[in-house]
Formats: C-alpha cells, structure tokens, sequence
C-alpha cells in the first residue's frame, strides 16, 4: 500500500512538472507565434495560443485547489489543441508529432492502456481526416512553410517545444523509474526477510528443523566424496525447566537467546547450529578429520553454557547434555544420525547431566 501511495504521489507530481514546463513554453512561445501576425497576418492558431496561455495562467494560480485530473485533462486538450491547430494551419510538420508525443507522454502516466489507446487513436484519426482534407484540396497551408522556416521564430519556437517538452518527458520517466527501482529493491528485501524468517527461529536466530535437515543431508554428501567425517550433536538444556516455572517464560527467553549466542561463538563458521524447539538443539559438524575437533567444540559449549546468565537482577545457571553421532561410523544417513546422537545424549541426562557421549 506505501508504495502505490508513493507512486500515485509522484505520478501527480508528474503531471504537475509537465503543467509547468508547459506553462514556460507558452510563455516563451505564444510572443515569438504573435511576432509574425504581421508577416502572416491573423492566423486562427494564434487564437489557440493566447488561449492556452491564458487557461495555463489561471490554472498556474489557482493550483493550491485545482485537482490534478483537471491539470490532467487540461494538457491533453493543450497537446491536441495546438498540435491539431498547427496541422490545419501549415499541414503536417514537427509541431504535429511533437504534440502527439507530448499528447502521449500527459496519458500514459495516469491513465490506463486503453484509455491511452483511445486518446492517442483520436488524435491520429483526426490528424488522418485533415491529410485527407489537405490531399484532396479541400484544405490548403494558410502560410507557406517554406517561408516559415526561413524566419527565425518558426525555429526557435520548434526548438523550445523540443528542450521543455524533452525536459518533461525526461523528469517524468526517471521520477517513476525511481519509484520502481525502489518498490524492486523493497521486493528483495522483503524477500530476504521471509526467507530468513522460514529458515530461523524467531526467538533465536538459529536455523530451523527443516534447513538443518538439508544442512545435515549436505554435510553426508560432502563427507562421503571427501572421505571425512560429518558430526551430529544433540544437544538438551539441564535445568531449564526450573528456571522457566520459577521466572517466568520470559526470563526463560533470554536464557534461550543466552544459550543460543553462546553455542554460536564457540562452534566453527563451517558448523550449523539449530533449535529444534523448547531447550532442544542441533549442532552439525561437517568436514570433521579428527574427533579431538568435536571433543574440544563439546567441552568449550559446556564451559560456556554453564556460566552464570544475568537477566536484571536475576542471576540463573543451566547445564547441557549433548550426545553426539558421525557418519560414516556411527550411522550411513541423517535420520540414523539423529536417532543416535538423542540416545547418547539421554544416556548422559541418565548418568549425571552437564556433560557430553560420542559413543555408547
């Protein structure tokens, strides 16, 4: 929604940028056009312009209460006031497609395809009407264009249309391609967002189930065409349920959190650490050439996670039971595995708590 608000904010500036640059170039323009009333004589097309400049004037002053729709629609009758006017006037010229773009450029910020389609069809079935007019002499160029362009006001009113109405066009498409870089660039963070909100605890940060799953999966592969082994530690917190009927859950929260950074910066960048749920976790150890890896890994956890954890004025201890299983020796898959390595850790809940088994 913020971002179609965004977007409709700066089509509306558009459209407002593209009243001004119009409102400049009838400034400019509608003087050098009367210059040649007495070379030409009155031309009808004059008429058009005093108009247009006069509606831009009223409309420049009032337009703290003019709707942009008005704006809207008073630039597309300009585009195919003046650009028609022309037409009748000296035949086809730059004016007719200058205006057609300009026509084009006003329509396709707000307005729908078909109703672009409808609009710009009118215009062209028009300006095909008084080339059918002009061919069949019904109609002929009230001023010479050969003459025309030999003064140079007919340049110099061709170029201003060219700089101010390019200038327009030019703003409007960066302004909107800003607002789409930014709504892509919303799109992949949101992205990253989601996807790291399915692949991490919430409370934690650690992975999920599932992805330690495709982790542990990997790790086999890995250990199996490098000839290594690949560790599962199953890991249970000791007295935790303690803490948490004590304190309450949200002390047992921040212990949680606790835990989790303390099992993080005492395991390898290679390693993947999981919560299973409640005070259940996974570690998995890839690439291991050596079980004093894993034996070091088991006791700095337990050194670390039994250190005291002070939440305000609080101070709680809890321990760990981690039992731990390797592919190939202990088990050939994951699900092996992790039976396995919650066995050994159970065994240690049995046998004393706060300490760690990699074999039975």
């Amino acid at each position: 929604m913020e971002y179609y608000n965004r977007l409709n904010k700066i089509k509306q500036q558009s459209v407002s940028r593209i009243f001004y640059s119009l409102l400049i170039l009838v400034a400019f323009a509608t003087p050098l056009s009367l210059s040649r009333w007495m070379t030409t004589g009155f031309l009808p097309i004059y008429s058009i312009h005093i108009l247009v400049f006069l509606a831009a004037v009223i409309l420049f002053l009032k337009r703290a209460r003019t709707p942009i729709i008005v704006m809207e629609v008073f630039l597309v009758v300009c585009s195919m006031t003046i650009g028609l006017g022309t037409t009748i006037t000296f035949g086809i010229s730059a004016n007719t497609a200058s205006m057609f773009m300009f026509l084009l450029l006003v329509t396709s910020i707000r307005r729908t395809k078909s109703e672009l389609l409808i609009i710009s069809g009118f215009y062209l079935a028009i300006v095909s009407l008084i080339a059918y007019l002009f061919t069949d002499g019904y109609l002929t160029p009230r001023v010479d264009y050969e003459i025309a362009l030999l003064q140079p006001v007919t340049w110099i009113s061709n170029l201003l249309i060219m700089v101010i109405a390019g200038y327009a066009a030019i703003d409007a498409i960066l302004k909107l391609n800003e607002v789409k870089l930014s709504l892509l660039n919303n799109i992949s963070k949101q992205k990253l967002q989601i996807e790291h909100l399915a692949n991490h605890d919430n409370l934690t940060g650690l992975l999920t189930l599932r992805v330690a799953n495709d982790r542990l999966k990997a790790a086999i592969n890995k250990a199996s065409r490098n000839q290594e082994m690949c560790f599962l530690l199953f890991l249970d917190l000791d007295g935790f349920k303690l803490i948490n009927d004590k304190y309450g859950h949200d002390v047992g929260d921040k212990v949680i959190q606790t835990v989790a950074k303390r099992m993080l910066a005492v395991t390898r960048n290679t390693d993947s650490c999981c919560r299973i749920g409640g005070d259940e976790f996974l570690i998995i150890l890839p690439g291991v050439k050596d079980n004093k890896i894993v034996i070091k890994i088991c006791q700095r956890i337990i050194e670390e996670i039994v250190n005291p954890i002070f939440i305000g004025d609080d101070k709680v201890s809890v321990g760990v039971s981690i039992g731990g299983a390797n592919y190939p020796n202990d088990a050939n898959n994951s699900d092996s595995l992790k039976k396995l390595s919650d066995m050994r850790m159970y065994k240690v809940k049995e046998t004393g708590k706060n300490n760690f088994s990699l074999c039975d």
